[in-house]
């Protein structure tokens, strides 16, 4: 999932982040938060896009509309009463 404002190829964490917001799965929603948590390239950030084989390649490395997607996402987790489960299956 991509932006036509970033390289052909790239992860668009928006994309994941709404794709997160709008399935019932949660299997699907603890594989995307997992794959958000995990390909910040130790910055602690989200990015504008990544690279799918090496999330050190990405672009923007401060990007407040993705960093604000994640805690909207993270929140209504929280609010459903679904964040715990989430994090436990992360976890597993």
């Amino acid at each position: 999932m991509g932006s036509p404002h970033t390289p052909e190829g790239y992860i668009w964490p928006i994309g994941l982040c709404v794709q997160a917001m709008t399935t019932e799965d949660t299997a699907e929603i603890a594989r995307l938060l997992k794959t958000l948590m995990t390909t910040h390239a130790g910055t602690g950030f989200m990015h504008e896009s990544f690279h799918p084989d090496d999330p050190a390649r990405f672009t923007r490395t401060w990007f407040a509309w993705a960093n604000s997607m994640l805690g909207e996402l993270v929140y209504r987790l929280h609010e459903a009463g679904k964040l715990d489960e989430v994090l436990r299956m992360i976890a597993e």
